[in-house]
């Protein structure tokens, strides 16, 4: 491995209730948009939410305007 990051994910997952939903942010520099980059991250938020039994994942979308 190796290289830039050009992109985090956050997964937030409740410990005390409402254990079937997680959280997730999913951010990508501007520059590497549009190259699967967030796709690529927003699947590996998927696979672990699921992974820890969630079946519901909400999350919330920034995009520029410009």
């Amino acid at each position: 491995m190796g290289g830039d990051v050009v992109g985090v994910a956050e997964l937030e997952l409740p410990l005390t209730e409402n254990l079937d939903v997680a959280s997730a942010e999913v951010s990508v520099l501007p520059g590497h948009r549009r190259q699967g980059v967030g796709r690529a991250l927003w699947q590996v938020v998927v696979d672990r939410a699921g992974a820890a039994g969630r079946t519901r994942v909400g999350g919330e979308v920034s995009v520029d305007l410009e």
